[in-house]
C-alpha cells in the first residue's frame, strides 16, 4: 500500500539531487522503483530526502517503522527490482557500525536485476572506520554510481556532506562506476545537463564528474576522485619516472604527542627548556616550520616521542583549496622538537639514501602528487577540508627515479641551500652595516664584505645568458667554435661571421653524430647507417659531409630500437632534442644555406647583415636544443690507476669543458678496470664513462700544435684521414684502422 509522505519546505540543492536520482532510475532500468523510507517525527536527513523522493516519477513509496530493523534479531532485507532505501539516519556515537548503516548491510539482492540506491553520510563510504562496512557490502553488491554533495536541512543551517550511491548486484555484468559531484554552488541546468551526459556515455568526464571501470569491489573507500581518469593518467605519468613502492615502504609512521599521556604543559606557560611543539598550523605550504616567537616548550618528553632530522612533516588536515601539501623536512635547526597529533610524521627508513629522501620531499609538494593523494583521502562533512590519513597515506605509490634524475635533484636541492645561505648573509651585512656609528665604516661593510657576495650575484646571472653558457659549459669544440662566432659578429665582420656561424653548425651537429655512434657501440646498439660510412669509406668517393651527420641523428629519431630506450640513457636526450619541430626547423634552414655556400649561391652585400642575424638566430637554437650536452661531458683520461685486490681505481682527467683546452685535472674514484689512458670519453652525470674511441680522438694538431679534437673524414686505399673540428686541420693515423675494423665502419 502506497502511503502519503508529510511535506516540508526545501531548498532547490535537494530537489536537484531528487532530479539526478530519477534521471538515473530511468536510465538504468526499466522498472518501476520502489522507495522504503523512515516513518519518522524527527525532521532530519532522511525524512528531507524521503520528502523529496515522494516526487519520483511512477515509483512505490512505503513507509516502515524508524527501528524496524535493529535489534538481535535482524533479519536480511530482499532488494527486489529497483529500490531506493532511506535509512533512518539514526547516530550512536557508542557504535560502529552505526544504525543507519547496520540498515544498508542487511540489504541482499534478490537477483541480477536488483537496483539498491540510498543517501547516507559520506563517511560510510570515505572513512577508514566504516571499512568493515564497506567490506559487508561488496559480499554483495558492486557500485555503479556514487553521488557526492554538500547539503544544508532548511531552517537548521546544519552542514552534511551525503553520498547518494546506487548498487548493482555484484555478479551484474555492468562493469562501468558513474562519480559524480554537486557542489552547492552548481547551476541546476548545467549538472542536470552534465549528468545526463555521462550517464548516457557521451562524455567520459565533465566538471561534476566521469566514468570509469570497475571490474570488481572489495569495501575500499569510495572518494571522488579515486578513479577519476585523470588521477589514473597522474599515477602512470609518475610510474614512467620509475619503479613503484609504497609511501610505508620508504617511511614509517613518526611519534605523536599525546598531551597528558605523553607531557603536559599549560597553555599560557613558555618554557625555556624542553622540546618545542609543532602543530599543523605552523607547517607553512612553502615547506618550512611558521613558528611564532612565543611557540609553546613542553615540560619533559621522552626521546622516543621527539622528532629527528630528516623527519617529514604533513599537516593532517588543510583546505580542499589548496593545489599543492605543505611537506617540511626536519632540520637540526629546529630540534629538539615534538609534533602534536594535527601532524603526520612520515620517518625515513634507514636502508633509502639521502638522495631518496629529497626526491620524495619535492614530490610529495607537487601538485601531481597532491591530487594522487587527496583522492584517496578523507573530506569533512562540509567538504571543506581534506583529512590525511597513514592507512590511506602509507599506500600511495612513489616512483623510485633513475640515478639520472636523482642526482639532478640532489644537485637542485644543494643550490637551493647555497642560494638561501648567500641570502642570508646578504642580509647579514645589510643590518649589520647600519650598526657602524662612523659613515668609514658603514662604506667598508657595505663595499669590501659585500664584494664577494656581488660576485657570485653577478656570476650567476650570467649562466641565465645562453651565450655565456654555450662558452663556459658547452665540450670544448662547441663551445671554441662558439666563441669565433662570437667574436666575428661582435667586431662587425659580416663575412666573417656568417661563415663561422654555417661552420660552428656543422660542428655542432658532427659533434652530437659521433656520439651518438659511440653511445650506440657502448650500448651494442647497431645504426643501419653505418653501413653507408663503410662503403663510402672502402670506396673511397670522398669525404663525409654533414648530410651524413644530420642522416645520422633522423636514424637516432625515427629508429625503433632508439625510441624504446630508458629515460635515463644518454640517447633518450638525443632524441628528445632531435624530435623537436624548432630544432630540425633551424637545421634544416642552416643546411640549406650551408649548401647554397657551397655551390656558390652566396649572399652578398647588403643582404649580408639581416642574412647573419637570422642564422645566428638559427644557430643559437641548435645550441639550446643541445643544452643536454652540459651534463654529458668531454673527457680526456690521463691516468689510470686500478688496485684489483679491491676492485677499485682512481681516474685522473681533464673535463674539456668550454672554449680553451687547458684545464685543470681531476681526480676521482671508479669501479671500471677498462679505462683507457689517452682516450677520450663522455662522462654522464652517475660518473658512467662511454669511449669516443675511434670516432672522436684527442691530440696536439701536428699543424698549429693546438690541443685538437679530430673525427674521420676520409679514407683512401685504407688511408684514414682525420679532421679536427676546432680548426679543420687534417692529419693521417695509420694506428686507428684497426678499431675502426673493430667498429665494422671498415
Amino acid at each position: 500500500m502506497q502511503e502519503s509522505v508529510p511535506q516540508f519546505e526545501t531548498d532547490d540543492h535537494w530537489r536537484l539531487l531528487a532530479k539526478l536520482i530519477d534521471l538515473f532510475f530511468k536510465r538504468i532500468t526499466k522498472d518501476v522503483p520502489t522507495v522504503w523510507i523512515p516513518n519518522t517525527e524527527h525532521s532530519d536527513p532522511a525524512k528531507l530526502a524521503s520528502s523529496l523522493l515522494h516526487g519520483l516519477q511512477s515509483s512505490h513509496i512505503f513507509n516502515r517503522p524508524t527501528n524496524l530493523f535493529l535489534g538481535s534479531d535482524l533479519q536480511d532485507i530482499p532488494i527486489d527490482g529497483a529500490t531506493f532505501f532511506v535509512p533512518s539516519w539514526k547516530m550512536r556515537r557508542d557504535m560502529r557500525p552505526e544504525p543507519y548503516e547496520l540498515e544498508i548491510m542487511r540489504c541482499r539482492p534478490t537477483g541480477q536485476d536488483s537496483l539498491l540506491g540510498t543517501i547516507i553520510p559520506s563517511t560510510t563510504l570515505t572513512s577508514r572506520s566504516a571499512l568493515k562496512v564497506r567490506e559487508t557490502l561488496a559480499a554483495s553488491w558492486k557500485p555503479v554510481l556514487v553521488i557526492h554533495s554538500t547539503v544544508t536541512l532548511p531552517g537548521l543551517g546544519l552542514v552534511f556532506h551525503v553520498t547518494i550511491p546506487f548498487f548493482a548486484d555484484r555478479n551484474t555484468s555492468i562493469d562501468q562506476l558513474y562519480m559524480f559531484r554537486v557542489p552547492p554552488e552548481a547551476e541546476s541546468a548545467a549538472v542536470l545537463r552534465e549528468f545526463n551526459r555521462i550517464i548516457e556515455g557521451k562524455s567520459q568526464s565533465s566538471r561534476y564528474g566521469y566514468t570509469s571501470i570497475l571490474k570488481t569491489y572489495d569495501g575500499e573507500a569510495l572518494t571522488f576522485g579515486r578513479h577519476d581518469p585523470e588521477v589514473l593518467n597522474l599515477k602512470r605519468e609518475v610510474a614512467n619516472l620509475g619503479p613503484n613502492i609504497d609511501i610505508g615502504e620508504m617511511f614509517s609512521r613518526g611519534p605523536n604527542l599525546v598531551r597528558s599521556k605523553d607531557a603536559t604543559w599549560r597553555e599560557e606557560e613558555i618554557y625555556s627548556e624542553g622540546p618545542r611543539i609543532i602543530t599543523g598550523h605552523d607547517i607553512a605550504r612553502y615547506g618550512a616550520i611558521g613558528l611564532p616567537e612565543t611557540q609553546r616548550k613542553s615540560s619533559e618528553v621522552a626521546s622516543e616521542h621527539q622528532l629527528k632530522v630528516g623527519d617529514l612533516l604533513l599537516p593532517r588536515i588543510f583546505s580542499s583549496r589548496r593545489k599543492s601539501l605543505a611537506v617540511v623536512e626536519v632540520t637540526e635547526d629546529l630540534l629538539p622538537a615534538v609534533a602534536l597529533q594535527s601532524v603526520l610524521v612520515l620517518r625515513p627508513n634507514p636502508e633509502f639514501d639521502e638522495r631518496d629522501h629529497i626526491f620524495v620531499k619535492y614530490y610529495l609538494r607537487s601538485s601531481i602528487a597532491y591530487e594522487i593523494i587527496k583522492s584517496t583521502a578523507n573530506v569533512s562533512p562540509t567538504g571543506s577540508d581534506v583529512r590525511l590519513d597513514w592507512s590511506e597515506l602509507r599506500k600511495v605509490l612513489l616512483p623510485r627515479p633513475d640515478e639520472a634524475l636523482k642526482a639532478a635533484l640532489m644537485e637542485l636541492d644543494d643550490a637551493a641551500r647555497q642560494f638561501d645561505e648567500w641570502r642570508s648573509q646578504a642580509e647579514t651585512v645589510l643590518q649589520s652595516s647600519f650598526s657602524e656609528t662612523s659613515s668609514k665604516d658603514i662604506r667598508r661593510l657595505i663595499v669590501g664584505q659585500g664584494r664577494e657576495l656581488r660576485l657570485r650575484s653577478q656570476a650567476a646571472s650570467l649562466i641565465g645568458d645562453s651565450a655565456y653558457t654555450i662558452r663556459t659549459r658547452y665540450p670544448y669544440p662547441i663551445a671554441y667554435r662558439w666563441r669565433r662566432v662570437e667574436a666575428a659578429t661582435s667586431a662587425g665582420d659580416y663575412r666573417g661571421a656568417y661563415e663561422e656561424i654555417l661552420d660552428s653548425a656543422e660542428i655542432l651537429l658532427c659533434y652530437l653524430a659521433q656520439s651518438v655512434l659511440a653511445l650506440a657501440q657502448n650500448s651494442q646498439l647497431e645504426l643501419g647507417f653505418k653501413q653507408n660510412l663503410r662503403n663510402r669509406l672502402a670506396n673511397g668517393r670522398g669525404g663525409l659531409t654533414l648530410g651524413d651527420w644530420i642522416a645520422i641523428l633522423a636514424e637516432v629519431r625515427d629508429g625503433k630500437i632508439f625510441r624504446r630506450l630508458p629515460d635515463e640513457h644518454p640517447l633518450s636526450d638525443f632524441r628528445a632534442t632531435l624530435t623537436d619541430a624548432a630544432f630540425e626547423r633551424a637545421r634544416d634552414r642552416l643546411y640549406k644555406r650551408r649548401n647554397d655556400r657551397a655551390h656558390l649561391r652566396g649572399v652578398d652585400g647588403p643582404e649580408l647583415p639581416d642574412a647573419v642575424t637570422e642564422i645566428l638566430d638559427d644557430l643559437t637554437q641548435l645550441m639550446t636544443g643541445a643544452k643536454f650536452l652540459t651534463d654529458l661531458k668531454l673527457v680526456h683520461v690521463t691516468g689510470v690507476h686500478w688496485d684489483s685486490m679491491r676492485s677499485q681505481g682512481s681516474i685522473t682527467h681533464r673535463e674539456l669543458m668550454g672554449d680553451h683546452p687547458v684545464v685543470p685535472t681531476k681526480i676521482l674514484q671508479h669501479d671500471k678496470s677498462d679505462i683507457e689512458v689517452g682516450s677520450l670519453y663522455l662522462q654522464d652525470r652517475q660518473g658512467g664513462f662511454y669511449l669516443l674511441r675511434p670516432y672522436l680522438t684527442g691530440r696536439h694538431c701536428p699543424k698549429c700544435h693546438l690541443w685538437s679534437t679530430f673525427h674521420i673524414d676520409s679514407a683512401t686505399s685504407k688511408i684514414i684521414t682525420l679532421k679536427s673540428l676546432e680548426h679543420s686541420h687534417t692529419l693521417v693515423d695509420p694506428s686507428i684502422n684497426a678499431a675502426l675494423e673493430y667498429v665494422g665502419i671498415l
